[in-house]
C-alpha cells in the first residue's frame, strides 16, 4: 500500500488539530461525527466537527493498492498498477443548515502509478525516436506520479452540524486538482547490455525525455481526479 508522505501527514495533523481546538472551544454544540467510506479514492474514513450552525471541518484519509490494467501511452503498451494513498482536510458548508454540504479543501496526494513497458510484437521498445530490442532494454520501467497537496472542490450529503446523535448517510461527488502528471521511464539492462554504460544512457537521456513527454501528453486529462465516494456515519 502507498504510504503518505511525512509533510502530508504534518498538514493533515495540522488541519486535525485545529478542528480539535475548535471543538474543545465549542464543548456544548460540537460533537464528532465518525464514518467510514469506500469510492474512486479507495476505502477509508473521517472525522467531522461542527464549527457553525452551517459550517463543519472534516479530515480524512483513504487507500486503495493493487488496481492493474494494460494501456498504450507514447510508443509502448504498459502492464501498470495503480496504489491510492490520500488524505484531506476540508470545510463542508452546509448552505441551509441541512445535510446538503458544499465541500473545499486540500489533499494530501500519494496517488501513484508504477509498471513496465511490454515489447512490441517485433520484440523492441520504442523510446523517443528509437526502435531498440527489448533484449538491449531489458526491462522499461515506468512510474507516474502526482503533486504532493491537491485543491479539492465538491458536493456532498452528511451529518448536518446541528444533527444529533444516531447513524446517517454521506456522500461526495467532486474533483481533487492534482497536477500534471509526472512520467519517469527507466531502463533496466541486463547484464552485459552497452546500455549499462554510463555514455550509453547519456547519449539514450534525450529520447527518454521524449518519450516521457509522449507519454504525460497522453495522460494530461488524469490531472483531474475524479471523487465519489458513499458511506455511512455516527454522530456521537
Amino acid at each position: 500500500m502507498t504510504a503518505l508522505p511525512a509533510a502530508g501527514f504534518a498538514v493533515v495533523m495540522m488541519f486535525a488539530g485545529l478542528a480539535g481546538l475548535a471543538a474543545l472551544a465549542r464543548p456544548a454544540a460540537a460533537q464528532l461525527t465518525v464514518g467510514v467510506q469506500a469510492g474512486t479514492l479507495g476505502i477509508g474514513g473521517d472525522l467531522a466537527w461542527p464549527l457553525a450552525p452551517q459550517l463543519a471541518v472534516r479530515v480524512a484519509g483513504h487507500a486503495w493498492s493493487g488496481i492493474s490494467r494494460s494501456e498504450r501511452a507514447g510508443g509502448n503498451r504498459y502492464q501498470a498498477r495503480l496504489d491510492l494513498g490520500n488524505a484531506a482536510a476540508l470545510l463542508d458548508w452546509h448552505p441551509a443548515g441541512g445535510g446538503f454540504r458544499v465541500s473545499a479543501g486540500a489533499m494530501v496526494d500519494a496517488n501513484r502509478v508504477e509498471g513496465d513497458s511490454e515489447p512490441s510484437s517485433a520484440g523492441t521498445y520504442t523510446i523517443g525516436n528509437l526502435q531498440l530490442p527489448a533484449s538491449l532494454v531489458g526491462t522499461l520501467h515506468g512510474k507516474i506520479d502526482f503533486a504532493t497537496v491537491a485543491p479539492y472542490l465538491g458536493v456532498g450529503w452528511g451529518t448536518a452540524p446541528r444533527a444529533g446523535p444516531g447513524f446517517g448517510v454521506a456522500a461526495d461527488l467532486g474533483v481533487a486538482f492534482q497536477g500534471r502528471p509526472r512520467v519517469t521511464l527507466t531502463p533496466e539492462p541486463p547484464p552485459g547490455s552497452p546500455l549499462n554504460l554510463p555514455a550509453a544512457m547519456a547519449l539514450l537521456a534525450p529520447e527518454l525525455a521524449l518519450e516521457q513527454a509522449k507519454v504525460e501528453q497522453k495522460i494530461d486529462g488524469y490531472r483531474y481526479f475524479p471523487v465519489l465516494s458513499v458511506g455511512i456515519s455516527y454522530r456521537f
